[in-house]
């Protein structure tokens, strides 16, 4: 199975985490100086 990323820049990104944390339903898997990575399973992301 192929995985899409996609990287995005933000003007804040504690706010960004919160936004993306409610909207997948769950939280960074990791944060570091200036970066969050969001692995999502469920449900996959794909294209439309």
């Amino acid at each position: 199975m192929s995985r899409v990323q996609l990287a995005l820049n933000v003007g804040d990104l504690d706010a960004s985490i919160e936004f993306y944390t409610k909207l997948f339903q769950t939280p960074p898997n990791k944060v570091r100086e200036n970066y969050a990575n969001f692995a999502i399973a469920e449900p996959p992301l794909g294209w439309c």
